[in-house]
């Protein structure tokens, strides 16, 4: 598939602004993906050339993020996860398969959770508390390494500060919430990503029940520096059946 050619833009009003997605209409489970910090749904056009044409995929921008409006606002997890509840309700309108990527990954794995979901895909997530806690600890220069960084991608240096500043210690990821997610789910990491260290890989997979993990030569973004390697993993996780095995 071509991001472009077959997919079709739309915007979902919600209450902080407009949020931009892209659709590929298809007979399958739909298919929510949630990028990374300072991403767009671009971050997505290697991986869905090597898709099956019959998948249903909504490709979201965050808002704040790519197309999406970016209010004065606070860019919390918790404003995120109000958001996707409410497009899955009403613009999706069933429960979908989840493919979250990095901040997108925690964002994934809250709503699977909370939330009636047929799947749920974890690329290199963030959000475990041990990371968190670790990474205010022993990384002090964390934030403005990752401000610069993401400028690159994303120009808004509000929303860039904003969410990497903003308080979600009531939603980070620990055995209490991952241990509620029920759904079949993979994990895929990077054994080379230099973000977010794929030692964290082991923690999802013990407490997320019945998940599968594969570990495979990437960086923090496989689905764009291996998407071929991505696409194959995820087009087998579609067949599954439930806890993850074929």
């Amino acid at each position: 598939m071509n991001i472009d050619a077959d997919f079709d833009s739309a915007f979902f009003e919600t209450k902080y602004g407009k949020l931009h997605y892209k659709h590929h209409d298809g007979n399958t489970t739909p298919i929510v993906f949630l990028h990374g910090l300072a991403a767009s749904v671009k971050s997505w056009t290697r991986l869905v050339e090597f898709l099956p044409d019959s998948l249903d995929i909504y490709l979201v921008d965050l808002i704040g993020h790519g197309m999406s409006e970016a209010p004065k606002i606070e860019y919390t997890l918790k404003m995120q996860y109000e958001i996707l509840c409410d497009f899955i309700k009403r613009a999706v309108g069933r429960p979908t398969v989840l493919f979250g990527h990095s901040y997108g990954g925690w964002l994934a794995a809250y709503y699977a959770a909370y939330n009636d979901a047929e799947g749920l895909v974890l690329e290199s997530p963030s959000g475990l508390r041990e990371f968190m806690e670790n990474r205010k600890i022993y990384n002090t220069g964390y934030i403005e390494h990752m401000v610069k960084r993401a400028l690159t991608l994303n120009p808004r240096e509000y929303v860039l500060r904003s969410t990497l500043n903003a308080d979600n210690s009531g939603m980070l990821l620990d055995a209490g919430v991952l241990s509620m997610i029920k759904c079949k789910c993979l994990i895929v990491w990077g054994s080379g990503d230099d973000l977010i260290s794929p030692a964290y890989a082991d923690s999802f997979h013990r407490l997320i029940k019945g998940s599968v993990l594969d570990m495979i030569n990437a960086k923090h973004t496989p689905h764009y520096g291996t998407a071929e390697k991505v696409a194959e993993l995820l087009t087998r996780f579609l067949t599954y059946d439930e806890g993850g095995r074929g």
